[in-house]
């Protein structure tokens, strides 16, 4: 069998979770609007249904300055959907999507093949989109049919954006109120713990994880995923915290877990606004559309992280205009795609 090689080429950028969802939205998801030249509409924030009084948009940043920074620790094709675990009973118990979704015990991966592995992970930093990370290995992908892909990353991510928009948005730093309408992700530590809402250096619900300036340079903020999606997901139609979230994409649709190391899904604990949580890795398994077929002829693989909109906006709700204030800048949404390469020519 001829020896593959598999190039990772990640194409800006990640996201995540709580209100952003993937690439080729689903109906419950509200895109940003822009104006002329890639500017956001910012009128758009003063309406809508309110989430623990902030407005979440989704945002096309083409044309605007981000980059992001990551942690890859595993990426695998499986012959057939991996089965993800609780770690204990507990975990299973306090989880709040319903009905119960998953069985207790150890992770079940032996339909993969793990192509990519490493304990101490890959730093992977990306910048504009259609900028290209390719990490090597001379790992042999054996030939087969594969249904899903798996990722592993950890559950600290960062991001660096410049969001331009079409008036004046506020920013409320320690008190400080700030005028403009460019606004930056400005170095806060954001711990999102789902339906407990986002800790926006060390303050659950502040301001300051942005800064709207005319000519200041962005810095990235860091955030932590400790529980997924924040969607109605119990069985009377309310909102919980859950991890597991679930999103649809035109690659394929992605299960993102959030795991220990061992990767079994993780104990809620709402104590301490969700920070006692054991997540220390994001799992994300891909339900391919099209299944990957490996023969023998072919020569590479690549993995594409492709993805339109990578910035998530949290607004509060104000009026009038000048007033819309903005909470913070995080991650936007992904799409996930493998794809086979034969004779040095993509198809």
């Amino acid at each position: 069998m001829k020896k593959l090689y598999l190039y990772i080429s990640f194409i800006l950028s990640l996201f995540f979770f709580n209100e952003a969802k993937a690439q080729t939205l689903t109906s419950d998801v509200v895109v940003c609007s822009k104006t002329t030249g890639n500017i956001v509409n910012h009128s758009q924030f003063l309406a809508g249904e309110a989430r623990n009084s902030t407005i979440y948009r989704q945002c096309d940043t083409t044309g605007s300055s981000v980059s992001s920074t990551l942690r890859l620790h595993k990426i695998g094709l499986c012959t057939s959907a991996p089965t993800v675990k609780f770690v204990n009973a507990d975990a299973r118990t306090n989880d709040e999507r319903r009905p119960f979704d998953g069985e207790v015990g150890d992770s079940i991966f032996t339909s993969c093949q793990i192509v990519v592995d490493s304990t101490e992970g890959y730093l992977t930093a990306l910048s504009s989109a259609g900028d290209v990370f390719n990490v090597g290995t001379d790992q042999i992908v054996n030939p087969g049919t594969y249904t899903h892909g798996i990722f592993v990353i950890d559950e600290s991510v960062s991001i660096t954006a410049v969001v331009n928009f079409s008036g004046n948005v506020t920013s409320v730093i320690s008190g400080q109120d700030s005028v403009s309408t460019r606004c930056i992700t400005n170095g806060s530590t954001i711990i999102d713990t789902g339906q407990q809402g986002p800790i926006v250096n060390d303050v659950q619900y502040a301001n300051g994880g942005a800064l709207c300036h005319p000519s200041t340079a962005a810095t990235a903020n860091t955030i932590r995923y400790l529980y997924s999606g924040v969607d109605a997901i119990k069985e009377d139609g309310t909102a919980g915290n859950t991890t597991r979230n679930t999103d649809s994409t035109s690659l394929g649709s992605v299960n993102i877990y959030n795991v220990n190391d061992n990767l079994q899904r993780v104990e809620i604990k709402t104590e301490s606004n969700g920070t006692t949580t054991a997540t220390t890795k994001l799992l994300l398994v891909v339900t391919f559309i099209n299944p990957l077929v490996v023969t023998e002829n072919y020569q590479y693989l690549d993995v594409l992280q492709n993805l339109s909109r990578t910035v998530s906006l949290d607004f509060e709700q104000g009026n009038p205009l000048a007033s819309t204030t903005i909470r913070l800048i995080q991650q936007g949404p992904f799409g996930i795609a493998f794809r086979s390469i034969e004779d040095g020519s993509k198809f």
